[in-house]
């Protein structure tokens, strides 16, 4: 399961509930904060992740160096 939002989402009650509730139905969840700049996109905003899964061991990806524009 993948949820994209603002960043703070997930350190709200609403946030905090989601992931207590994937918790419960069996899902190891991970969250980050990513900015596509750090991806080589033009876009500049930070968004908050989630990921829930079985399997405990996601990791989200690096930042590819890639100066914005650069592609």
């Amino acid at each position: 399961l993948f949820i994209e939002n603002v960043p703070y989402f997930f350190n709200s009650p609403i946030g905090g509930a989601t992931k207590a509730i994937l918790h419960r139905l069996g899902y190891y969840t991970k969250t980050c904060v990513l900015n596509g700049k750090d991806f080589g996109s033009r876009c500049s905003r930070p968004r908050g992740f989630l990921v829930a899964s079985v399997w405990p061991n996601y990791h989200f990806p690096k930042e590819t160096g890639l100066a914005t524009g650069s592609l």
